[in-house]
């Protein structure tokens, strides 16, 4: 099975413990 990749801009609005960021993309989507 192929991986799908999402290549977006956004910017980072949070740092999580895990190493992980939460980012806001243009649309006001959070991920």
């Amino acid at each position: 099975m192929k991986e799908q990749k999402w290549i977006h801009e956004g910017l980072i609005a949070e740092s999580l413990p895990n190493g992980m960021f939460r980012v806001s993309l243009n649309n006001i989507m959070k991920i």
